[in-house]
């Protein structure tokens, strides 16, 4: 392909030389021509872009389609790991609420016996 101005980029891109395009175009269109077309059972570049194609963009098969279902799988997954850990830290949390409320009746009462306490003593010393 590079002989007829194609060039493969660094990122993958394709780019075109016209002038060179054209030059080979002008003095060779029949090569050029069977390059991309289909002749004797052998596939032409555009068939086998055209074929590349159909494998990555199959419905069932296609890699696209793959990497799609595989994704939503994962992502499936996620979710339901997602709602088990939120659902373990709304028990966790809960959890700690009783204990802070039970705490905190416990140091009311701890006041109030300390209360009781110092009123007994300062009665007592008297």
């Amino acid at each position: 392909m590079g002989e007829i101005g194609f060039k493969t980029e660094r990122d993958g891109t394709i780019t075109v030389d016209d002038a060179k395009l054209d030059g080979v175009l002008n003095s060779k269109y029949s090569a050029v021509k069977s390059l991309f077309i289909t002749q004797s059972g052998v596939a032409g570049v555009a068939q086998r872009v055209n074929n590349a194609i159909d494998a990555i963009d199959d419905i069932g098969t296609g890699s696209l389609t793959v990497r799609k279902n595989a994704l939503t799988k994962q992502l499936s997954s996620l979710t339901v790991e997602i709602d088990r850990k939120e659902d373990a830290l709304s028990a966790y949390e809960e959890s700690l609420k009783r204990q802070y409320a039970a705490l905190d009746g416990l140091l009311s009462r701890l006041k109030g016996q300390s209360t009781f306490l110092q009123s007994q003593q300062s009665q007592g010393s008297r």
